[in-house]
């Protein structure tokens, strides 16, 4: 899921550093969750346009 991210976040840099690496890594997730379920939604809608189309 998390393709983008090298495993060099985990161990690499300060304490400090990794925590804004780890800040950064979520907040792509987020946005990733957020576009995956605008894909969902529209999904839906177009199933239910084909639904409604069949009948």
């Amino acid at each position: 899921m998390m393709e983008g991210l090298s495993s060099s976040v985990i161990t690499s840099g300060t304490p400090s550093a990794q925590c804004v690496t780890v800040a950064a890594a979520k907040s792509a997730l987020a946005e990733r969750k957020a576009i995956l379920g605008s894909i969902e939604s529209e999904l839906a809608l177009a199933k239910a346009d084909v639904s409604s189309i069949k009948v």
